[in-house]
């Protein structure tokens, strides 16, 4: 939809109860909402914090449940992101190429391609677990602009 120069950009915000099971349990919960919300016209999907877990930092102990850019366990978000034109942005723990943890929302576009965004205001138990991220990211989807900001960082300007 056009109004005056402007394409609407239709979202979904996932409100989602994470599986116990970790990512393997969660991804293909992921890819069904994702296929949900394309049923409706969306264009970009928005999962909460550490949505591919659940905020359950205990988990976090082991090497399991941590993903990078290139994990394969993300494949099938990619593929649905790619199939209905949707960037979906889902919460992780993300060792990134240097091996740093960040508590990360993973925004994956159509392309396939990843782009990170890391929380900034860290706080309790997480700062235990994860360097914080420097700045949001600033995704590009369909002409708008969207700033991602996790948890606390909403309310921090």
């Amino acid at each position: 939809m056009t109004t005056g120069s402007i394409t609407a950009l239709t979202l979904s915000a996932v409100q989602y109860q994470a599986l116990d099971g970790g990512v393997a349990a969660n991804v293909p919960e992921h890819i069904r909402l994702i296929e949900d919300a394309e049923s409706h016209g969306a264009r970009l999907v928005i999962f909460p914090e550490l949505s591919l877990t659940g905020y359950r930092l205990d988990l976090l102990d082991g090497p399991g449940e941590w993903l990078s850019a290139a994990d394969r366990r993300l494949d099938g978000i990619r593929e649905i992101c790619r199939r209905t034109g949707i960037t979906a942005v889902v919460g992780a723990a993300f060792k990134d190429a240097d091996g740093m943890p960040r508590l990360a929302a993973l925004a994956v576009h159509p392309t396939g391609s990843i782009e990170t965004s890391f929380k900034t205001h860290l706080h309790g138990p997480e700062q235990d677990l994860f360097v914080a991220g420097s700045n949001p990211a600033v995704l590009e989807i369909d002409g708008w602009k969207v700033a991602l900001a996790i948890c606390f960082d909403a309310a921090r300007p």
